[in-house]
C-alpha cells in the first residue's frame, strides 16, 4: 500500500485543481471560440428523388503496456504496438425524400480494412481445423491472411413499410435487414459487438468491432410525435444446419443420456443447431429538449444457442432470457441515468465422456494413448499405471463400458467379458446436470454540467459474480456445481463506462483477474465456461470532462478514478503449493486513473489520448502465484520443438500496469 500513496494524494487533487481552475478560466475561452464538434461531411450526389453520400474514416494509433496481461513485472509481460491502422469505407444511398419528406427506401454499407504494421497476421485468418493423424485428433489449425484485405463491416437496407404502401408517413414503421448495430439500454445486456474477440485496450472498443450481427428489425412510432417507439429485432449468431457436413459432423460421439447411453454409435451432430437472438424494446421520450430530457426504456431478449463449448463442441445448450429498464434524465444541466436487468433461464449439460485418444511421447517413442483409460496391469503394449494404448481390443473395451460418473475410478467391467486391464480415470465421466441463470447488475450515473465548458459525474456500477459452474479452470475447487449461477451473463458487450469511462478492466478481455488477454480461436459460447465481461463486478468513480480552445482548436480531458470490488469472492491461490485453497480472497481488486483528451486539428480532423494506470488491491496479494490455464500454456507452447519437459509456467502478480494509446482519426 505505501507504493500507492503518492497517487492516492495526488489524483484527488488534480481532479479537484481541475474543478476549481477549469470552469473560470475556460468559459473565458469558450466565449471567444465556437467548440467544433467531429462532424462527418460525407460527399453527396443528387439524382432527382435519390441521393448517394460517401465518406471515409482513416484512423491510426499506437499502444504500450506494462504489466498489461499478468500484472507481471517481468520485462516479458508488456506490448508495444508502433503503428495500428483502420480504415472504413461508407455508402449511403436513399431514395425519396425529395418528394416525399422522408427515404422511402436506404441502403448502406462499410468495407473495412485494418491490422498491425508489422505483424500481417493480426490482418485476419482462417478458421480453425482438426488435426487428425490415425484416430488421434489434436489441436485446432488456424492460417493466417497476411495481405491487407477488405471485408464487410456494415451492410443493411432500410424499407418505409408506409412509402411502400404508399402510406402517410406519422408513425415512421420501418423494416430494416441486413448487418446493422443493434444494442438494448447501454449495451450491457446486449451489445453489438458481434463474433469478437477482447481487443487491445484502447480509446473507444467500439472501434473494434469488425462486423455487426446479421438480423432483421422492425421498428416504428406507437404515439406520435415520436412519445412511444418500439424496436423488434431478430438475429441469427450461428448456423450449423446449413449443410450436409455441418449437419453430420461427428462431434457427439462422446455424449451419453441420463441413463448412460452412448451416441459412439450415432455420433452426428444432428439437424437445427442454430444460434438465434431475439429482442424488443419499447423507449418514451415525453420530453426531449435541449436542457430537460426524459428518456425511459424497457427491454427484453431471448438467446437460444443450440451448441456450446465447456470442453467440446456440443457438449452444452443454452436459453438464455434477460429483461432490464433504463433511465435517462436531464434538467439544466443536472443528469441522472440509471439501468438495471435480470437474467433467467437455464443451461443444459450433456453427460460427457472426457476419453479421447492422443499422441504422447513414451520413452522416445511416439504412441498413440487413451488420455482417460489406464492399464491395470503391463498386457501386451500397455504398461501398469500407464494409459492405455489404443489397440483394437482396448477400444472395443472402451467404447462397450457403462457410462456415468459413478464408474470414475473403477476398472472397466463389460457384459460378455467380465473384469477387464482397463481403469476409467478419476474424471473421465460428467452426468448431465443443468445451471438455472439469476444474475443481475445495475448501473447508474450521476452529473451536473457546470457550464458548457465543465461536467462532474460519478458513476456506480454492479454485476454479480458466481463460481465456474462447469469446470475448474486453474485446479480443484474452483468451479460450482449447484445448479445455480447468478453471475450476470452480457451479450456481444463491450461495456467501458457513460460518464466515466474506463480504459482498463472494464475495456479489453475484462477477464477475473480482469487483466489477462489470450484471444481464442472459437469466438462462440463465453456463456458456457467462464462468463468474462460485465460479470462479478462492483465499482464506482468520479469524473471530470473539461472543454476548452487553444489556437482556435477545440479540446476535450476527462480524468477519473475508479475503485474496484469482486462481488463474489473467488479463491485464494496457495503459490507454495501450487493448488486453489477453499478460502476466499478479498475482494478488493484495486483503483484504476484514467485520463482521456482529444483535440481537434481541423473540424474532421482528430487527434486523441488515453494513459491508464491500475493499482492492483489485495485479490491480487492473494492470487499472486497463479499460473495461466493450461490452454493458455499450450498456445504459447506451440512454437516449442526443444523437447524440453519443464515448461517456462507464466504466473499472475500484483504489480503496478500502465498503458497508453496515442492516435489520429481523419473522416471525409
Amino acid at each position: 500500500m505505501k507504493r500507492y500513496l503518492p497517487f492516492f494524494s495526488l489524483s484527488p487533487l488534480f481532479l479537484i485543481f481541475c474543478l476549481v481552475h477549469a470552469d473560470a478560466s475556460l468559459h473565458e475561452n469558450m466565449e471567444k471560440k465556437e467548440v467544433l464538434p467531429l462532424k462527418k461531411v460525407p460527399i453527396s450526389y443528387e439524382f432527382g428523388d435519390g441521393k448517394i453520400d460517401f465518406s471515409t474514416r482513416f484512423r491510426a494509433e499506437s499502444f504500450y503496456g506494462r504489466s498489461i496481461n499478468l500484472l507481471n513485472d517481468d520485462p516479458k509481460d508488456q506490448i508495444l504496438v508502433p503503428v495500428k491502422h483502420t480504415i472504413d469505407f461508407s455508402m449511403g444511398y436513399g431514395i425519396g425524400k425529395p418528394s416525399r419528406g422522408f427515404d422511402v427506401f436506404k441502403l448502406k454499407t462499410t468495407i473495412r480494412t485494418r491490422g498491425t504494421w508489422g505483424a500481417p497476421e493480426s490482418i485476419a485468418s482462417t478458421g480453425p481445423t482438426a488435426l487428425k493423424i490415425s484416430d488421434a485428433v489434436f489441436g485446432a489449425h488456424a492460417h493466417p491472411i497476411n495481405r491487407f484485405i477488405l471485408w464487410m463491416r456494415e451492410l443493411w437496407m432500410d424499407i418505409s413499410l408506409e412509402g411502400l404502401f404508399n402510406l402517410p408517413n406519422n408513425y415512421n414503421h420501418k423494416f430494416t435487414l441486413g448487418f446493422f448495430p443493434f444494442e438494448l439500454g447501454r449495451g450491457i445486456a446486449l451489445g453489438s459487438a458481434y463474433a469478437t474477440d477482447p481487443d487491445i485496450l484502447g480509446y473507444t472498443p467500439m472501434v473494434g468491432i469488425d462486423q455487426f450481427a446479421p438480423g432483421f428489425k422492425i421498428s416504428g412510432n406507437l404515439i406520435v410525435p415520436n412519445y412511444l417507439s418500439y424496436d423488434v429485432y431478430a438475429a441469427i449468431l450461428r448456423n450449423r444446419s446449413d449443410t450436409f457436413n455441418n449437419v453430420n459432423l461427428a462431434t457427439q460421439g462422446q455424449a451419453f443420456d441420463s441413463v448412460g447411453e452412448s451416441k459412439v454409435c450415432d455420433p452426428a451432430r444432428g439437424f437445427g443447431k442454430i444460434d438465434y437472438l431475439v429482442a424488443g424494446r419499447l423507449q418514451w421520450r415525453p420530453v426531449d429538449d435541449r436542457d430537460k430530457k426524459f428518456h425511459l426504456e424497457g427491454y427484453a431478449l431471448y438467446d437460444r444457442q443450440a451448441e456450446q463449448r465447456i470442453e467440446f463442441i456440443g457438449d452444452a445448450e443454452s436459453k438464455l432470457g434477460t429483461v432490464g429498464v433504463a433511465l435517462n434524465t436531464e434538467y439544466r444541466g443536472f443528469i441522472f441515468d440509471f439501468e438495471c436487468a435480470k437474467n433467467m433461464g437455464r443451461q443444459y449439460v450433456k453427460g460427457w465422456d472426457r476419453n479421447v485418444v492422443s499422441i504422447e511421447n513414451r520413452n522416445g517413442s511416439l504412441i498413440v494413448a487413451n488420455t482417460e483409460v489406464v492399464a491395470i496391469a503391463t498386457q501386451g503394449v500397455d504398461a501398469a499405471g500407464k494409459k492405455a494404448v489404443s489397440t483394437s481390443a482396448n477400444q472395443d473395451i472402451i467404447n462397450k463400458a457403462v457410462r456415468g460418473e459413478q464408474y470414475n475410478g473403477q476398472q472397466i467391467v463389460v457384459a460378455g467379458i467380465g473384469e477387464t486391464n482397463l481403469q476409467n480415470s478419476k474424471e473421465r465421466f460428467t452426468n448431465p446436470y443443468t445451471n438455472s441463470y439469476s444474475g443481475f447488475m445495475f448501473v447508474s450515473d450521476v452529473a451536473y454540467r457546470f457550464s458548457p465548458q465543465l461536467r462532474f459525474a460519478v458513476e456506480v456500477g454492479y454485476a454479480t459474480g458466481d463460481a465456474n459452474p462447469n469446470r475448474d479452470i486453474y485446479g480443484l475447487g474452483e468451479s460450482n456445481k449447484d445448479g445455480d449461477y447468478r453471475g450476470f451473463i452480457s451479450l456481444q458487450e463491450v461495456y467501458q463506462g457513460s460518464l466515466v469511462k474506463s480504459a482498463f478492466l472494464l475495456n479489453g478481455s475484462a477477464k477475473v483477474p480482469r487483466v489477462s488477454n489470450f484471444a481464442s480461436f472459437d469466438l462462440s459460447d463465453s456463456t458456457a465456461n467462464l462468463v468474462t465481461r460485465f460479470n462479478n463486478i462492483v465499482y464506482v468513480g468520479p469524473s471530470a470532462e473539461i472543454k476548452g480552445v487553444f489556437h482556435e482548436m477545440p479540446w476535450t480531458v476527462m480524468p477519473n478514478i475508479i475503485t474496484y470490488w469482486q462481488e463474489f469472492p473467488l479463491k485464494i491461490f496457495d503459490k507454495v503449493n501450487g493448488v486453489v485453497t477453499p478460502k476466499d480472497a478479498r475482494k478488493w481488486l484495486g483503483i484504476e486513473a484514467n485520463l482521456f483528451g482529444d483535440i481537434m486539428l481541423t473540424q474532421d480532423f482528430k487527434l486523441f489520448f488515453v494513459g491508464a494506470f491500475f493499482l492492483p488491491g489485495s485479490y491480487y496479494d492473494d492470487i499472486k502465484g497463479k499460473p495461466i490455464t493450461k490452454d493458455q500454456q499450450k498456445a504459447i507452447e506451440r512454437y516449442n520443438r526443444t523437447g524440453f519437459e519443464g515448461e517456462r509456467v507464466l504466473f499472475s502478480s500484483n504489480h503496478v500496469a500502465f498503458f497508453m494509446n496515442l492516435g489520429l482519426e481523419y473522416r471525409f
